[in-house]
């Protein structure tokens, strides 16, 4: 990957994971202080911004672990095993202990401010223990609903098992020689999960197409139209279409021609970029790209939590002071959980490799 691209996808996974929590954490200062949206217009545009942004999140998934799935299949390699140990502890080192931390503050929330507005707004919400083992599972937003507060959590699920899907398709139609029964017991495995939501309301089937778009962007070839600049008018163009008809649309609804303007748009950016040659510009050397896009899922899996649980605690403060305070102190606590979580995911998966390593000699684990 050249430098350019790679310092465009730290600006971009930055850049959305803050506009998703100002978004939300927006929301939370409006329901903490009780103000009426005096700007609905300007929440509509923020609200879209924030699900354009985890359209981008897919596209960059399937274009950094869906390619690296191409590429392994391609090259005819065992890797499933180590694959899918990989991604597991990608997720779960995260979710388990986010899950935790919503279960811990929504229960503050409505133990100490059950007469508060935060509580009374989360009502609805689920704080099962149903709904707690399906996100566990990470079947949120495909056959359970989100835990607690922390609605965010509906696009790890799918991630979790995009991954499923791409490793054992990848290891099914690898190069490598594989007898008939093998492959087809790995594409059966792959397979299951898009066939499982075949007839239900869930985001996945359309989720996944916008991942396999990112993934096959990263083995085309850019062509003579794919110049940046071209290619940067076109995802604008892309964006501003896509905010077109989300405004066309009733508040909290997803569309998906929006979505696949989005993707379509900023799949076709990364593929112009991916051509560039020579250092990235200035900007995109920014510190702080490169230190937020690193904290940027730790980020995503708690700022709902925290802002609604500081919404609460902040509460009698007006609307402006209450987002001025919950901002960087959300922002705040989701580096501190950062570092003592998902800072630690090299370590842990050093462990599964030696792990690994010691027994795919005796079973063939490590193989396809």
């Amino acid at each position: 990957m050249n430098p350019t691209l790679s310092r465009f996808i730290d600006a971009t996974r930055a850049v959305a994971a803050l506009i998703v929590m100002v978004s939300h954490t927006t929301h939370a200062a409006i329901v903490g202080s009780g103000a009426e949206i005096a700007h609905p217009a300007a929440l509509m545009i923020l609200d879209s911004a924030s699900h354009q942004s985890v359209i981008v999140f897919f596209v960059l998934s399937g274009y950094l672990i869906g390619g690296r799935v191409i590429a392994f299949s391609q090259a005819g390699k065992p890797f499933l095993c180590r694959f899918l140990v990989d991604r597991t502890i990608r997720i779960y080192l995260v979710l388990v202990p986010a899950l935790v931390l919503t279960a811990v503050l929504d229960a503050l929330v409505f133990g100490h401010y059950a007469a508060g507005p935060v509580a009374r707004h989360f009502e609805r919400h689920f704080n099962t223990l149903e709904a707690f083992a399906g996100n566990l599972a990470s079947l949120q937003n495909i056959f359970t609903p989100t835990f607690g507060s922390n609605a965010a959590m509906w696009t790890l699920g799918l991630e979790f098992w995009f991954y499923i899907v791409a490793g054992f398709l990848g290891a099914a139609l690898t190069v490598a020689p594989l007898s008939r029964a093998r492959r087809v017991g790995l594409m059966a495995a792959g397979l299951a999960m898009p066939l499982a939501t075949l007839f239900t309301p869930s985001y996945f089937l359309f989720g996944a197409i916008i991942w396999a778009a990112g993934a096959f962007c990263a083995h085309l070839a850019p062509t003579r139209l794919h110049r940046p600049a071209m290619a940067a008018g076109f995802a604008i163009a892309c964006c501003l279409a896509a905010f077109f008809d989300l405004s066309n649309h009733p508040p909290d609804s997803v569309t998906p021609v929006a979505d696949a303007f989005t993707a379509f748009g900023f799949a076709n950016l990364l593929l112009a970029l991916a051509a560039i040659r020579g250092d990235a510009p200035a900007f995109l050397r920014a510190p702080p790209f490169a230190y937020l896009s690193n904290i940027s899922f730790s980020i995503y899996a708690t700022h709902m939590p925290i802002g609604m649980f500081l919404a609460a605690v902040f509460g009698f403060l007006p609307f402006l002071p209450l987002l001025a305070v919950l901002l960087p102190a959300t922002l705040v606590a989701s580096i501190a959980f950062h570092h003592a979580t998902e800072a630690h995911t090299g370590a842990l998966r050093a462990v599964a490799h030696r792990w690994l390593a010691r027994v795919s000699g005796r079973s063939g684990l490590a193989g396809a």
